[in-house]
């Protein structure tokens, strides 16, 4: 009887877990999820790519509940899309592995993949003017969003003519046309190439001649190089040349004896007045002796002058090597009207009346006097005259290694009759250096003779006086 029942017993018990082993099976698949994708795999044939929906149990979930990370850190998840990485290979293979923030148990895996593109051309855009020892901009446009241009090759075929490669640019060498022209080439780093052959512009004007160097007025855009020393003072008045756009290159010989007188009334809001008016292009080696401008310049209610020894306006030009003696600078703006209320603003510089933009590297002024002044008789007239031994002003760009003697005057000067508001700024470098330029290397031993003044009847109050001058600049807003 006993072990009849022993043996019933153990029937029982094995029932019995059986039992239990198989409560807990069906309690263990109820607790495992099942993860399922729209799709399996992740092309990123651009920069991002949409990263696919997620089901649990057949239920469609929201990406917020989700965690996402990249093994090799390749790619991110951000907002239902994926996106590569900064410094991501060109191409590669990853995966992207989701779990759910509440439930570690429900997670999944996505394969993403970045092949390598193949371009079938990478257009080339080149500036039409090309020349030797300037800059040569080009920009690969068929480029895919993803790659920057570091990772781009540049390679050239005659290598001893470039001096310098930068991103979208490089530069020539002086001698570079020597060669008759260049090829460089753009590899992409798929392995596609494109290539581009440089022709250089030889459209080049040897001067000799004052009457020759005038040329520049009717061929802005030229290439110009002066053969020898040249004496303008056969020429009675100078004309200014209209906006340059090409290069003149003094070869290291000095022009000299240049006058220009101007007195006239006139209704232009804004004058520009230079051996050039407007610089866009480039200067370099040259020196300028003896050069006389005398300006009386009267208007009616508002406006502005720019007078420079070398330019009156720049607007991203390029001033290399400039050297400036003996010259003579005298600018008067007068205004006539007899309404009261308006704005005068006077840029008179040594070798720029008003920077832009641009840059002015190793530009030298000595034995010169470079004043600007304005004269009125109204009241309630707002009147700025800036006035720099390189530049009046400086808005944007760069002087560097540049100077301006002792024996060299500026002098900013407002002569008033009725109050107003006045501000003169005089400067040994620039009058006024704005906060997107800079001033770097440059020298001007003090403020002797660099004067920044209000001349005004003694029975005027004035509603703001401001005299700003230093040995490199009268003010800024750096």
């Amino acid at each position: 009887m006993l072990k009849f029942l022993t043996r019933k017993t153990l029937i029982v018990l094995l029932l019995a877990a059986a039992a239990i082993s198989l409560a807990a099976l069906c309690a263990c698949s109820a607790d495992k999820h099942v993860v399922t994708f729209s799709w399996n795999e992740v092309n990123l044939d651009t920069q991002e790519g949409g990263f696919p929906d997620i089901y649990v149990d057949g239920k469609l979930e929201v990406f917020s509940d989700f965690l996402f990370t990249d093994e090799n850190d390749y790619v991110y998840v951000f907002n239902d899309k994926v996106y590569m990485q900064k410094g991501a290979p060109h191409a590669f293979e990853t995966t992207i592995n989701v779990v759910h923030k509440d439930d570690p148990t429900i997670k999944g895996s996505v394969k993403v993949v970045k092949r390598k593109v193949v371009l079938e051309e990478i257009e080339i855009e080149l500036d039409p003017h090309v020349f030797a020892g300037e800059w040569v901009d080009f920009k690969p446009t068929a480029v895919p969003s993803y790659a920057s241009l570091e990772e781009y090759e540049v390679t050239f075929d005659k290598p001893e003519y470039i001096e310098t490669v930068e991103k979208e640019r490089f530069k020539l060498t002086a001698n570079a046309r020597e060669a008759e022209s260049i090829t460089f080439t753009v590899t992409d780093p798929s392995g596609v190439s494109a290539s581009a052959e440089i022709k250089l512009d030889y459209n080049v004007y040897e001067i000799e001649t004052a009457s020759e160097l005038a040329r520049l007025y009717n061929d802005p855009k030229g290439y110009f190089i002066l053969k020898n020393d040249i004496d303008a003072s056969v020429i009675e008045n100078w004309r200014p040349i209209k906006e340059f756009d090409g290069m003149l290159s003094g070869n290291g010989k000095t022009v000299r004896n240049i006058n220009f007188t101007l007195d006239e009334s006139s209704t232009d809001v804004a004058s520009r007045l230079g051996f050039i008016r407007q610089l866009t292009g480039v200067i370099k080696n040259v020196d300028f002796e003896n050069i006389t401008f005398s300006v009386r310049k009267t208007f009616g209610v508002s406006g502005t002058l720019y007078v420079g020894g070398v330019v009156g306006y720049m607007a991203g030009g390029v001033i290399e090597n400039v050297n400036v003696s003996g010259m003579e600078l005298d600018v008067e703006y007068i205004r006539t009207a007899k309404t009261n209320g308006s704005t005068m603003n006077v840029y008179v510089g040594g070798v720029v009346g008003f920077m832009e933009s641009g840059s002015v590297s190793g530009a030298d002024v000595s034995g010169s006097r470079i004043m600007g002044k304005g004269l009125f008789s109204q009241t309630s007239v707002t009147v700025n005259v800036y006035s720099g031994a390189i530049a009046g002003r400086c808005s944007a760009g760069g002087i560097s290694d540049s100077s301006r003697t002792e024996d060299t005057l500026v002098l900013a000067l407002v002569q008033a009759k009725k109050s107003s508001k006045l501000k003169t700024y005089a400067g040994g470098i620039a009058g006024y250096l704005g906060g997107g330029a800079t001033i770097s290397d440059c020298v001007s031993p003090d403020t002797e003779n660099i004067r920044s003044v209000s001349d005004v009847s003694p029975s005027v109050t004035l509603n703001s006086n401001n005299n700003y001058r230093g040995a490199l600049y009268g003010n800024s807003n750096n």
